[in-house]
């Protein structure tokens, strides 16, 4: 089992997760915070655990755990 993590202190809302992952828009939706847009793993169940958004984040705000 796999768990997502989004540290919302450090992301910037610049959507490139979503962009990047083969199941984006199943997976990554956004939502508007008081410190700006943020990223939100909505069904992690789609994730192919390919790596790409943890890649393409500029500001590595996107980890995956191994539960």
């Amino acid at each position: 089992m796999f768990e997502f993590k989004v540290d919302e202190e450090k992301c910037v809302g610049c959507k490139k997760c979503r962009k990047v992952c083969p199941k984006g828009f199943k997976i990554w939706d956004y939502e508007e915070k008081s410190s700006g847009v943020k990223a939100v793993v909505k069904e992690p169940s789609f994730c192919l655990f390919c790596g790409m958004c943890i890649t393409v984040c500029p500001v590595k705000a996107i980890t995956i755990k191994i539960k």
